[in-house]
């Protein structure tokens, strides 16, 4: 946006910007603003530019998707045919003249306002090519063999050539034009070593008619070129202040100056200060102007007026005013004019059509405060008119105490502090009209400019220090979302939001769980509520209405579960609140114009976005919001960061493809090894892709050739010619048509549960019928262990109970007690049993035959030892033993048992997680039974479960889980499970950045108004399943469905091949999905996903990477 006239000030590169400017990717961004009608122009006049190449590239981050955008336009005259790059309806398309010769297929929509995208539209007539994120999108080598624009005359960046419109909304950084050359994705990125695209400075060669825009590393001017060519572009009005500094009229001394914008102030005549007669005011010294005939007036600046204004000023009359005496003027009634008598005044307004209007008013014998904005007029407080005359876009000199500088109608009396801000509206003053600061001056004379479209919004995280005073730090910044949008319209780089509705909000793109973040909102009514909501559901009305969202309404209550209680001041148009939001603390705090309200809540847990109601029923308004993308109005507490990626938690895991990764392969009938994964599988479940074929799911601690079912209650099976062998970076198959059909295609979804099964185990020592070993104080003694190959366990031998009892290994039972010897390979011994740091430790060798453990003092004490070359090793953590293979870091572990055979009641199975599981697949291996699955969404009790072999929604028998929810070690089973059978369990906790399990309510709708599931990451796999109806679980991942929308899905309680919609499914259409940079927009109505606000689903996902570590970089 632009602040009209001498009002703007050249942008300055800030210290930020010279401490990034080492950075390989862009430090600023330009918002481009439809509203504003900004573009980049440039008329080229060398025509030595190459008509059959060129490369463009650029980053772009999209605030709308339904419209057609132009991006590029170039022509070689004045006419409208032009060579463009536009996105339509979320599909970049490529011009020549009027014929489209490129563009993404109809399936491929570029829709997540949360993201970046880099693209590179490559020319060699007449091959095309268009990459997104360094990979190839779309391409043809078919097009015309040159073209006539692009870079041979007029070129207009983020609008349509030569006729207004078709203004690009979004963002654009580190604009590349190379003339001449057609250049791979990788001279201007490259992959880092989590898998994602990363800016990389280009450091070749330009050509004739080559730029480089947006570089505020090297630049501080919007469309300057930095290539060293000179071919800068004129900015369209474009706004570069961070801060609107407001005319504010210094009458505390002379000569008079302008403390806002330092503006020239001109005294003509002798106009001099004085004491302000008593007033309620505030008001100290003044100036005062001797009327008619003494020459006493003040020439200001130029004045523009834009959308939003607001005019104050004070004035005292003497009694011998002449009839006209003017106070303020603008160059004879082109804008405003305060006019008339002592008491008996008229205010004058005119537009930009020339048309004005009277509005008469008494004024005070004292001392008078006057408030004009484009929405209303008040004088001591009181308003006087609530729809006045538009004056946006008016524009002439201000005059103080004359009418123009003819010196008539000259004022007698004195004149306080005036204050013109050229672009808001600050709305109602308070009662009794504004009070001035001590000093004599009007408050906020320097305020935040919403309008600024030089931002630190980029693709790349920063390393600049983040002091809290926001406008330091590059990142991708949270901008609201159009996809969580409920009755609201939003504008301005998606950080303006509009609205008129009682039931209403809109959430931001960043959800956070952890970590200090500071906001800022400028209010536009006494109706706005300002605050936060949970990112795990939607949005059904204003923040506060639900019992997991927060606001703090403008009459001053806090508002939670729908309820209002007394919290702080009031606030109104124009007004600053910022949010602090402590979720190291669980704490909410709001301020007003930089003064803290107190702490509104605590307790807080979970992740949250910002969340704001502009308006309410009949009162439309518009909030600005301030994420920290440009400096704040008032700086932060103390610790409190930006809300951007940058200054996220650091993950734990940057690139999920570390642990969870899906790969397609094709049969080939005989046999074959499947590669490419980053780990060996310990978990790995196989589909027919193109062919209908049974699921087959194996993992290592069960072994190779050993087959489950995930869409029967079939037992075990082991067979050959299925999954033959797990290898280091992948499997074998055999020949089997379920997994290996000649010409078919199948997906493998695969986990690992860790590089290893190393475990240390606490031995005790107890009285059994003589003295026996125990272990992590299990409550059976000298029990078989199971070791597995390849790992490494140790028996820590301090506890004083093992004093005289050596644990050592042979392969004899009881060792040298039974005519054996102490088998010592792999074997290390520590310090003396039953001291501090005592310990014997073994590494399981590969073929190792069955071991035994004993008391090399005593006979009778050990027991078993299994070297097995499966995984997994005994876990003693619950009632029961189990083997369990476990990966806490990434939340995974596979447990296998027995169920007790006797005895009644529930029983405990330890997971090995470190953390509560949220999901648990549970299946009997020896025998038929169900897949009975916990779900933390659903199981809120013991008795809730789902099966994942059938369509049914949520299940409930009485204590299936036991007697308790799952802990950080342990999860429960009931009676029913005492039946001998042997066991598998697929546990899953949920990790920060690479899964996520939760539920969502559907909405009955596939536009906006679906359901958009936050993640905090780029999933890589999501499964979703109706709790409330009977549908089958819904399989989709990003390695199937490589573009938005996604829609080649898999059910895993069906053997269909992969479909858009199930076979027989009536029920309103195909299952289509957007996976976007964290999260899923769904964009779908269809029952088994979205029926309506009754139906609830649930869901889990793994990630491909973080939104921290992706820089919010989309598909």
């Amino acid at each position: 946006m632009t602040v009209p006239g001498n009002l703007s000030s050249p942008l300055l590169a800030t210290a930020a910007d010279a401490a990034a400017a080492a950075a390989a990717g862009p430090i600023k961004s330009v918002r481009f603003n439809p509203d504003d009608s900004t573009y980049l122009f440039k008329n080229f006049t060398s025509s030595g530019g190459s008509n059959k190449k060129f490369t463009l590239s650029f980053w772009m981050k999209l605030c709308s998707f339904d419209s057609t955008d132009e991006i590029f336009a170039a022509s070689s005259g004045t006419s409208a045919t032009a060579d463009t790059l536009r996105i339509a309806s979320g599909r970049l398309q490529v011009y020549v003249g009027n014929t489209n010769i490129l563009q993404l297929d109809s399936d491929h929509k570029l829709r997540d306002p949360s993201a970046w995208y880099h693209i590179v539209l490559q020319a060699n007539a007449p091959t095309y090519k268009i990459y997104i994120n360094g990979a190839v999108a779309a391409e043809t080598s078919s097009g015309p063999n040159s073209f006539s624009g692009w870079n041979q005359t007029q070129t207009s960046i983020g609008r349509r050539q030569y006729i207004e419109g078709r203004y690009f909304d979004g963002y654009l950084a580190d604009i590349y034009f190379v003339d001449g050359s057609a250049l791979e994705p990788t001279s201007f990125g490259s992959f880092d070593s989590s898998g994602v695209w990363q800016a990389v400075a280009y450091s070749g060669t330009y050509g004739t008619n080559g730029f480089h825009l947006l570089d505020f590393a090297n630049e501080t001017t919007i469309g300057h070129d930095s290539s060293g060519n000179e071919n800068d572009f004129t900015a369209n009005n474009f706004d570069a202040n961070s801060t609107i500094n407001a005319f504010n009229l210094d009458v505390t001394s002379t000569p008079f100056t302008d403390i806002g914008t330092g503006a020239t102030i001109t005294n003509n005549g002798g106009v001099v200060t004085a004491t302000a007669a008593t007033n309620s005011f505030n008001l100290g010294t003044v100036a005062r102007f001797g009327g008619e005939n003494s020459g006493d007036y003040l020439t200001g600046p130029t004045i523009t007026l834009g959308n939003a204004y607001t005019i104050d000023y004070y004035f005292n009359a003497n009694s011998t005013q002449m009839g006209n005496a003017t106070v303020v003027d603008v160059d004879g009634e082109e804008s405003f004019r305060d006019y008339g008598a002592q008491t008996s005044r008229y205010i004058r307004l005119r537009d930009s059509s020339n048309v004005h209007t009277d509005y008469s008013y008494t004024a005070s014998t004292g001392w008078n405060h006057v408030r004009i904005t484009n929405s209303g007029i008040w004088v001591n407080g009181t308003s006087i008119n609530s729809s006045p005359r538009d004056m946006s876009g008016t524009s002439g000199t201000l005059y103080v105490g004359t009418y123009d500088n003819s010196q008539s109608f000259l004022f007698n009396g004195d004149i306080g502090p005036v204050r013109i801000d050229v672009s808001n509206n600050l709305g109602a003053p308070a009662s009794g009209g504004l009070v001035a600061n001590s000093d004599g001056t009007l408050p906020n004379l320097s305020e935040q400019n919403t309008g600024c479209d030089l931002l630190f919004d980029v693709p790349t995280n920063g390393d600049q220090s983040d002091t809290g005073a926001g406008g330091e730090v590059s990142g991708n910044y949270c901008v609201f979302n159009p996809l969580t949008t409920l009755l609201q319209t939003l504008s301005n780089g998606n950080l303006a939001t509009t609205g008129s509705d009682l039931q209403a909000a809109v959430t931001g793109t960043i959800g956070v769980s952890s970590g200090k973040y500071y906001w800022e909102a400028t209010a536009g009514s006494n109706k706005d509520v300002i605050g936060i909501w949970s990112a795990g559901s939607h949005v059904t009305g204003y923040p506060g209405k639900t019992a997991d969202s927060y606001g703090y309404f403008a009459d001053g209550n806090k508002l939670n579960s729908e309820t209002g209680t007394s919290y702080g001041a009031t606030y109104a148009s124009g007004d600053v609140i910022g949010v602090a939001l402590d979720l190291d603390a669980g704490t909410l705090v709001f301020y007003k114009n930089g003064a803290s309200q107190g702490t509104a809540f605590t307790g807080l847990s979970g992740t949250f976005r910002p969340a704001i109601r502009a308006g309410r029923t009949s009162v439309s308004s518009t909030v600005n919001a301030n994420f920290g993308q440009r400096p704040f109005g008032y700086s932060a507490p103390s610790g409190y960061k930006a809300l951007c990626t940058t200054n996220l938690p650091t993950p734990t895991i940057a690139d999920g493809s570390d642990y969870f990764d899906t790969t397609v392969y094709t049969g080939n009938g005989t046999s074959q090894t499947i590669t490419g994964l980053e780990f060996s599988p310990d978990f790995v479940w196989i589909k027919g892709k193109s062919v209908a074929a049974g699921h087959a799911l194996f993992d290592t601690v069960r072994g190779a050739l050993k087959r489950l079912l995930s869409h029967t209650t079939s037992s075990e099976l082991t067979n050959s010619g299925y999954l033959d062998s797990f290898t280091s970076d992948g499997f074998s198959v055999g020949s089997h048509s379920s997994v290996n059909t000649d010409t078919k295609t199948y997906a493998a979804w695969a986990w690992t549960a860790g590089a290893n099964s190393n475990k240390t185990y606490t031995v005790k020592v107890v009285s059994d019928s003589g003295n026996k070993y125990r272990f992590d104080d299990f409550g059976t003694s000298a029990v078989t262990l199971d070791l597995a190959e390849g790992s490494t366990y140790v028996f820590d031998q301090s506890d004083s109970s093992n004093a005289g009892h050596p644990l050592r290994f042979s392969t004899t039972s009881d060792g040298t007690h039974n005519s054996g010897t102490e088998y010592t390979t792999g074997v290390t011994t520590t310090g003396t049993p039953g001291s501090a740091g005592a310990k014997t430790t073994i590494v399981v060798g590969s073929g190792v035959a069955t071991l035994y453990y004993y008391c090399s003092s005593h006979s009778g004490m050990g027991g078993q030892a299994n070297t097995n070359s499966t995984a997994g090793s005994s876990n003693f953590d619950g009632s029961i033993q189990t083997t369990v293979k476990a990966n806490p870091e990434a939340g995974f572990s596979i447990v296998s048992w027995t169920n007790p055979s006797s005895g009644s009641g529930a029983f405990t199975v330890g997971h090995g997680l470190g953390a509560a599981p949220s999901l648990i697949f549970v299946k009997p291996r020896s025998n038929t039974g169900n897949w009975n699955t916990f779900h933390s969404s659903i199981s809120t009790d013991t008795s809730k479960y789902l099966n994942l072999n059938t369509a049914d929604g949520t299940q409930t028998y009485s204590g299936l889980w036991g007697s308790a929810l799952p802990t950080s070690s342990v999860f429960g089973l009931g009676n029913n499970f005492r039946d001998g059978y042997t066991m598998i369990a697929y546990c899953f906790a949920p990790v920060a950045g690479y899964s996520a399990f939760g539920s969502y309510t559907g909405t009955g709708f596939d536009d906006n108004r679906a359901p958009f599931i936050h993640l905090g990451f780029r999933a890589a796999f999501v499964m979703i399943k109706s709790t409330t109806l009977s549908h089958n679980w819904v399989i989709f991942d990003s390695t199937r469905g490589s573009k938005n929308f996604v829609n080649e899905i898999l059910w895993a309680n069906e053997t269909n091949a992969e479909a858009a919609v199930d076979t027989g499914d009536t029920n309103t259409g195909d299952l289509d999905f957007d996976i976007l940079s964290n999260g899923i927009k769904l964009r779908t109505a269809n029952w088994s996903v979205n029926k309506g606000s009754s139906d609830t689903y649930i869901y889990l996902a793994f990630a491909e990477n973080p939104f921290r570590a992706n820089g919010g970089l989309a598909r």
